[in-house]
């Protein structure tokens, strides 16, 4: 407008100023109403494009070479803002410049130039946006390019003007998206393109999928989705919310239409009736699933054109097919629900749910049986109830040809085709194998006398059921149930139990202990014990480690009795370092004892049991610095200081660090000076109280930081550990066995059992820990986990 003519001019101008940028006088008009800027004619009926540069296109020859098929298309670049689609054009000129491609210029590249040339006869003209009205981005997606026109409707007649042509080639990894994929890919990449004008006018798309209900409604985003929903949340978007009328039509037919500002009213009211599309009906199918191996619900969502919204779910609770039916319907009709659907057709396989919806069925509570956590074992030798064997049926019919009494003819039938692989001599009945061996037919009675002499009899062997039965066999003995009675029956043998390998998989997973503040529990252990005994004739070590720092205290004894195991407690630990709230020991006599339980009793410290596990990083660092194998004791206050100045992969750090704030000086700095040792020599005595101030303040981060690292490494333990449990449910009164542990030497040498019993279970402790009962009603002393 005239009025605002000056002032723009005058900020242009201050601008310029400030810049310190000059103007060429000669190139400058005041006041003109039209002319050409920067290759383009720009007036106000907006922006066209050149003629000149149209004719020096249009009189191109067509390229022989690489060289001049770039500089085509570097002069169709300059004018692609007013180009529909050019990349989907010139597809043919993107071949020539492949690499290795022969320049061959073909019908389909002249067709292509042809249609360009004539494109460019007929441009249209591009109008600048207005403020606060929104703009329409219509988009084409093909296989290999996009295609993309901003419009914006003008608020005095609702003409529909072209604002800025778009398109651009997909990559290789973008042309392997799915459609709706690429959908999000132009979006973004046009929204960043045009970035002048959709940050600050609110966006309409256009286009056959919906991107927005598949970036913004999806549950769960990861990968590249999460990144295209990032960068999409700056801009104000709207959904036009097209369902039905074919989207890539108003698409195609809008980005491709090249009308400017000079559209008639006809083509202005055939883009409102194509803005007004209708709603078409949802669609949604469900499912749901009960096994072994848990439940769960699946539903599948179908828009109108065709893209499919799957959602699942895994029940938590135990249910029937009927309920996950019912749980599967629900899961789809609330997906619809939070997708905002209208009109919604479902489809089930389950008669009771469309019967109940359509008020055909009666409505019955569910009668729940009560499903067992393990299963039960009924593959036995088959009862005699009538006292006959179980082969009496067959032996009557084959002597007499009788049936049995009120049979039907299915089971006569049944009868008939068992029967042709038996045959009788006298009483006896014979079956005849696969290698025309004849074996003869037992009854219970026979079979368990069978099975107890081959197996641990005069020449039993304590086989495996398996090899038991085919033992038998070639014995020439059946009966129908043969194998899974031989492998019952070696599972209630004794010896075998006993003498069986030990199950080494841990039945329950890792029971992690942490502790927050140092000293606060200890695990005290016995080392030994050791020969040969040293020279001063001690032969145990008793040690104590701190749970939060692995502060480890240790003393060299002859014998570990009680009252040096009470007054380590007092001196070394209490004295030292203060009352812990507890202490882990082991089973161990000389651990839990009447004189230790006073002691803690009057300190007031829980006492707390654990397997044995006995600490090695002592003995090993013992093992490898002693001379002669008897002056371990004198070496063990350096092994002591060694492990308390080397990190700890369990917390990060070295023990002595955490418990002083600062690193020991080890004896080689001390001969060759460190960089620290010579910077704390040159410091005055208040310089260094100082620092030392400073250390002890910086200590609560380390030992913060050792807590987070210890956490990070008890789950990476625990997970590893975790890999190899095999779970096993024990239950009350369930008879079990338990390892023997080897304390003492068994005169029985090779020939000790692996496990004793049987032992009857008492009560279940959490954390998989059982009190047991021998099988005359003596309890042990002690509870046992689960593993042992």
């Amino acid at each position: 407008r005239g009025e605002d003519h000056v002032e723009v001019l005058r900020k242009l101008f201050e601008r310029l100023r400030k810049f310190k940028l000059r103007l060429n006088p000669a190139k400058c008009v005041f006041g003109a109403k039209s002319g050409k800027l920067l290759g383009f004619m720009v007036s106000s009926k907006g922006i066209e494009i050149d003629p000149s540069k149209v004719k020096a296109i249009c009189d191109l020859q067509p390229p022989t070479t690489t060289r001049e098929v770039r500089s085509l298309m570097g002069r169709l670049n300059y004018v692609a803002r007013f180009i529909c689609q050019l990349s989907e054009t010139a597809k043919p000129f993107f071949k020539l410049l492949k690499k290795n491609a022969k320049i061959e210029w073909n019908a389909e590249c002249q067709n292509a130039f042809e249609k360009i040339k004539h494109y460019l006869t007929h441009a249209p003209v591009l109008v600048p946006p207005l403020p606060k009205i929104p703009l329409i981005l219509y988009l084409t997606i093909h296989d290999e390019s996009l295609g993309a026109m901003l419009a914006q409707k003008r608020p005095n007649d609702r003409r529909e003007c072209a604002i800025y042509y778009l398109s651009k080639k997909f990559t290789i990894s973008e042309m392997n998206y799915t459609e709706v994929e690429r959908t999000c890919v132009a979006l973004i990449w046009v929204l960043h393109r045009l970035r002048q004008y959709t940050l600050h006018h609110r966006i309409l798309p256009v286009t056959e999928n919906d991107p927005l209900k598949y970036l913004l409604e999806k549950p769960a985003l990861v990968g590249k989705l999460a990144k295209w929903q990032i960068l999409i949340s700056e801009f104000d978007i709207q959904s036009l919310g097209q369902k039905s009328v074919k989207g890539r039509a108003i698409a195609d037919m809008l980005a491709k239409s090249s009308k400017g500002s000079g559209a008639s009213d006809e083509d202005s009211d055939a883009e409102e009736q194509i803005l007004l599309v209708s709603s078409d009906t949802w669609t949604v199918y469900f499912d749901g699933a009960v096994n072994l191996a848990g439940s769960g619900t699946g539903a599948v969502l179908i828009s109108p054109d065709g893209q499919h919204y799957p959602v699942a779910a895994k029940l938590t609770f135990p249910c029937t097919n009927n309920i996950a039916e019912y749980e599967a319907c629900i899961l789809g009709l609330q997906a619809a629900v939070d997708m905002k659907i209208q009109k919604l057709q479902v489809y089930g396989d389950s008669t009771l749910i469309i019967l109940q919806t359509e008020a055909g069925g009666l409505d019955i509570e569910p009668l729940r049986i009560e499903i067992l956590q393990r299963p039960a074992y009924c593959m036995t030798v088959e009862e005699e109830l009538d006292g006959q064997p179980w082969y009496h049926d067959i032996l009557k019919y084959l002597q007499k040809g009788e049936f049995p009494e009120g049979s039907e003819a299915a089971d006569r039938k049944h009868l008939l085709k068992l029967a042709s692989k038996f045959f009788t001599s006298g009483d006896v009945l014979y079956k005849k194998s696969f290698d025309s061996t004849l074996l003869r037919c037992v009854d219970a009675k026979e079979a368990n006398r069978l099975m107890k002499e081959i197996h641990e009899g005069e020449c039993g062997p304590h086989m495996n059921g398996h090899l038991l039965a085919r033992k038998i066999m070639r014995l020439s003995y059946y009966w129908l149930t043969i194998e899974s009675d031989c492998i019952q029956h070696v599972r209630c043998c004794h010896q075998c139990q006993i003498y069986g390998d030990k199950i080494n998989a841990p039945p329950n997973e890792l029971h992690q202990m942490s502790q927050s503040w140092p000293f606060s529990m200890w695990g005290i252990d016995v080392i030994g014990p050791i020969n040969p005994k040293a020279s001063n004739g001690h032969r145990s070590i008793l040690v104590a480690i701190d749970y939060f720092t692995k502060w480890i205290e240790a003393n060299s004894y002859a014998n570990v009795t009680a009252k040096n195991v009470a007054k380590f407690i007092r001196r070394d630990i209490i004295a030292r370092y203060g009352v812990p709230e507890a202490i882990i020991t082991d089973n161990g006599s000389n651990l839990n004892n009447k004189v230790v339980n006073d002691l803690l009793d009057e300190f007031r410290v829980r006492h707390l049991n654990s397997s044995p596990y006995p600490n090695k990083n002592i003995k090993k660092i013992l093992a490898k610095t002693a001379e002669n194998y008897r002056d371990w004791h004198e070496r063990l206050p350096y092994a002591l200081m060694a492990y308390r100045t080397s990190i700890r992969t369990s917390t990060g750090a070295t023990p002595f660090s955490l418990v002083y704030g600062m690193e020991a000086v080890l004896p080689i700095e001390v001969e060759i000076p460190s960089l620290r040792v010579l910077s704390q020599s040159k410091l005055d005595e208040a310089e260094w109280i100082q620092q030392r101030h400073e250390q002890l303040n910086m200590i609560d981060g380390k030992r913060l930081k050792a807590i987070c690292h210890g956490q990070c490494y008890q789950k990476r333990v625990a997970k590893a550990f975790n890999r190899k449990v095999r779970p096993r449910h024990f239950e009350v009164n369930d008879l079990v066995l338990r390892k023997v542990l080897l304390i003492i030497p068994d005169p029985r040498g090779k020939f000790t059992p692996n496990y004793e019993g049987p032992y009857v279970i008492k009560k279940i402790l959490p954390g998989g820990a059982m009190v047991l009962v021998e099988m005359d009603g003596c309890e042990l002393s002690k509870p046992v986990n689960a593993d042992a």
